[in-house]
């Protein structure tokens, strides 16, 4: 990953964001997390690598401490950015959602009118056989623009669930 860029493990934010205003402490992060995700990691390992998240979500504005206490005592609390985050991670996937949504239907037109167009290649040849070789070449044509198509529009609708799983 690039220097300068911070992407915060999902899955941790989704914990502290549970936590919404209540203060909390690196134990109870850990034990949430152990809980909910269990991972292959001992506690010990999983509660020395929260603690790393912890505070590099400070560094990044995204929690703060709230008592100078050291150790297992010291409480943490989520800021305001952290809050806002998932409002503008689920802004930006219904952005992108609805702008799938517009290419997928232009697609689905678009597939529709080249089935439409292997049909009619197809009926033609039946109705006249002695131009059956010509008609071939362009029904091979169609026939390939509707398989891209499919592709297409596949690759458009598991993009927009996945996006629409990430929101809930």
């Amino acid at each position: 990953m690039p220097r300068g860029i911070y992407n915060p493990d999902k899955k941790l934010l989704n914990l502290l964001r549970e936590k919404s205003n209540s203060p909390y402490t690196v134990i109870e992060v850990r034990n949430a997390y152990f809980d909910g995700y269990s991972p292959k990691e001992s506690k010990t390992e999983l509660r020395t690598w929260v603690y790393g998240q912890l505070r590099t979500l400070i560094k990044h504005g995204y929690i703060r401490i709230l008592n100078d206490v050291r150790g297992r005592n010291r409480t943490y609390m989520n800021t305001d950015k952290l809050v806002g985050t998932k409002n503008k991670l689920v802004e930006e996937n219904t952005s992108i959602i609805s702008v799938l949504k517009n290419r997928l239907e232009n697609t689905k037109m678009e597939l529709l009118t080249c089935l439409g167009e292997t049909e009619e290649y197809e009926a033609l040849s039946t109705l006249y056989p002695d131009i059956k070789k010509q008609l071939q070449s362009k029904f091979n044509q169609a026939k390939e623009s509707n398989i891209k198509l499919v592709g297409k529009v596949r690759a458009l609708e598991s993009l927009m669930d996945e996006l629409g799983q990430q929101q809930l």
